[in-house]
């Protein structure tokens, strides 16, 4: 049965004909708006011609909301005159950049607004609409203006490695609600089989984060094949994300990168590395072991990418450890105990030594890079603990050159007392905000 009144049918386009006059609509504000019904004719007709040509809509946060709810292919005509009548609510309370996708009866805005209150506005006129169950407003972000750059989203640092319809993700486990919803996202997409949680550094499971940025990165994800992602590593950090792996055809780079975007709120916080699958023969792989801590993570190597050291002499080429692999890895070592200094110094103590020389076997011979960030509690100056974090940072560095890796693989800094893990209000929470974290990328 149809869920559209008799003024609700295709065609349906007068301001007076969409709105749902429910308890507390503010009939009065309308009548600024409806004198225009000719501008907002074609501003509907528009939007019409947007949807024939399938456009995407690349937007910070746009896409990825537009893609909570599936294809546009194939969509119920119910579904595409409701959006037409929420838009054409929204423009007569004068509201734009915001876009509307129907889910059923439901539907979803996404865009940006100049203020809490008219994104609160776009929720209630979307809700007065005539066939409108619920309205969602999310994916809406305040817009900071052109000169502010949008604030950091709150993700844990985490890796996300896909490949051919599955993801697995390594790093710093989040709270329960966030780690819930970014696994069923992408499991929605993939399927449940396809998607493995290897976050399991723990610790971090009360610091407050940005659910609905999980949710977005595990939509993002769950539609790379849509883009013709074939593999793909992301490596999230304070707010930003660094995306490389091949695309199956380049002119969908620009769709991908808008998807990102969305997950952080900002193409500026994006950096992308893809290359672009190319039709060259196809390099044959050869499978390799590596023992870490007990297990065999099965790699693969290019073949004939043996490195010479020597006139006609060659050696065993670099372990392809996956970041996943090398990520587990590393947690299993920290798993033993905690990297600590001598207090106010940077000196290594002897047990942290040898934790550090485990990291070392795990990425000597390796081509993968790791970040190390070094952090202190919040006591005495600001300025002089980022130094200190800085210098643990390096010591740390120091130490994996020696024991093999190379200088150019490592990255270590230092931010003192920023990205607590617990309160500084005891010295048990102090203790655990001094720290160093490692975090494998490609």
């Amino acid at each position: 049965m149809s869920i559209l009144g008799p003024d609700d049918q295709p065609g349906a386009e007068s301001v007076g004909d969409i709105f749902d006059n429910g308890p507390g609509y503010a009939s009065d504000s309308d009548s600024a708006h409806r004198s225009d019904v000719s501008t907002l004719s074609v501003a509907l007709g528009e939007r019409r011609n947007r949807r024939r040509r399938a456009a995407v809509m690349v937007g910070a946060v746009g896409l990825p909301a537009l893609l909570l709810a599936g294809s546009l292919a194939g969509r119920p005509a119910m579904e595409n005159e409701l959006e037409d009548k929420v838009s054409l609510a929204l423009t007569t309370k004068g509201i734009s950049g915001v876009e509307v996708l129907a889910n059923g009866q439901d539907v979803n805005l996404s865009g940006f607004v100049g203020s809490a209150a008219d994104k609160q506005l776009a929720l209630k006129t979307a809700n007065q609409v005539r066939g409108v169950s619920a309205a969602h407003g999310g994916a809406i972000s305040i817009r900071t203006g052109s000169t502010t750059a949008a604030p950091a989203v709150n993700i844990l640092p985490l890796i996300a490695t896909y490949s051919e319809g599955s993801v697995s993700f390594a790093g710093t486990r989040p709270t329960p609600q966030a780690l819930r919803v970014l696994l069923e996202a992408a499991r929605q997409g993939l399927g449940a089989k396809q998607v493995t949680d290897g976050l399991t550094v723990k610790g971090s499971e009360s610091v407050a984060v940005d659910v609905d940025a999980y949710q977005r990165l595990g939509t993002a994800i769950a539609n790379f094949d849509r883009f013709k992602v074939r593999t793909a590593v992301l490596n999230v950090r304070n707010g930003s994300i660094d995306a490389s792996g091949v695309l199956g055809d380049d002119t969908k780079r620009t769709d991908v990168m808008a998807l990102l975007a969305g997950v952080v709120g900002d193409p500026n916080r994006v950096r992308d590395t893809f290359t672009t699958e190319t039709t060259g023969a196809p390099s044959s792989t050869v499978p390799t072991a590596t023992t870490i801590g007990g297990a065999t993570p099965t790699s693969t190597v290019s073949a004939g990418s043996a490195a010479t050291t020597g006139p006609g002499a060659t050696t065993t080429p670099p372990t392809a450890l996956s970041v996943v692999d090398a990520q587990a890895a590393i947690d299993t070592v920290l798993k033993r105990g905690k990297i600590t200094f001598a207090t106010n110094l940077a000196t290594l103590l002897p047990a942290s030594r040898k934790l550090v020389d485990g990291i070392g076997d795990v990425m000597a011979g390796t081509a993968l890079h790791i970040d190390i960030t070094g952090y202190t509690d919040n006591r005495g100056d600001a300025a002089k603990n980022v130094a200190l974090s800085q210098q643990r940072a390096d010591a740390v560095k120091a130490a994996l050159v020696a024991k093999g890796v190379s200088d150019a693989q490592i990255t270590a800094t230092g931010r003192g007392s920023a990205n607590p893990v617990d309160s500084n209000a005891s010295s048990a929470g102090q203790a655990r905000n001094r720290r160093i974290e490692f975090l494998v990328r490609p």
